[in-house]
């Protein structure tokens, strides 16, 4: 992520350095190209970019729908924070996300912004463990669901070429509604595989598929026309 910001800082910084007049346009360019669309990364997008497409009614007002869609390993989290017995291996720790969110955004002057947002996210965290020495395994799943409402403030540039640019220096969000759905195998379980499926779904819930509060920094770059 990290990476990300500083190859898109410095392609900022490249533009601005051929275009000296387009940040003084930020305001004009919104005005006569309406539409741009755009890929998101930071925040609470801890799986891959966001793709936004927004519409500016005007120099001040602007409207967009944001999706993600991403997986990623947890395996190694789970191994590190949950204490299993020594028999007992981690086979597969997956988590799946999608979300979308609907942004509004208030532009005063030229550039400065502020939003508000509102979006639903899903979370499925698929996991398996594995016994070798009492020969069984078990495999689980757990769903979570939020509503989610934004809010935050920062920056978006245009320049003379369409190219946008912005840093929302910090944005805050609030889960308004959630909902969990815990799926295990359809048999019965021992109790030690009782006790462990405890400690996972502790660890799920606890540290994983959650909001983030912020504050966080989230950087776009796209194309207005």
């Amino acid at each position: 992520m990290i990476a990300k910001a500083k190859k898109s800082y410095l392609l900022f910084l490249c533009l601005a350095s051929h275009s000296p007049s387009a940040l003084a346009d930020s305001e004009t360019m919104r005005k006569k190209d309406p539409v741009s669309v755009n890929i998101h990364f930071g925040g609470d997008r801890p799986l891959s970019s966001a793709i936004g497409i927004a519409y500016s009614f005007g120099p001040r007002f602007e409207m967009a729908i944001q999706a993600f869609k991403g997986n990623r390993s947890l395996k190694a989290e789970f191994e590190e924070k949950v204490n299993l017995p020594i028999e007992v291996t981690l086979s597969k720790a997956d988590l799946d996300a999608l979300a979308g969110m609907l942004v509004t955004r208030f532009l005063p002057g030229n550039s400065f912004s502020l939003l508000l947002a509102a979006g639903y996210r899903q979370d499925k965290i698929n996991y398996a463990l594995l016994n070798s020495d009492l020969l069984w395994d078990l495999s689980a799943s757990l769903t979570r669901e939020n509503v989610i409402a934004t809010a935050g403030f920062g920056n978006q540039w245009t320049f003379d070429n369409g190219v946008n640019f912005g840093i929302d220096w910090a944005t805050f969000s609030w889960s308004l509604a959630k909902k969990s759905n815990t799926t295990l195998d359809s048999r019965g379980l021992t109790t030690e595989e009782a006790e462990i499926t405890d400690r996972a779904l502790q660890f799920w819930t606890s540290d994983l598929a959650k909001v983030s509060e912020g504050p966080t920094a989230i950087f776009t770059i796209g194309y207005r026309f």
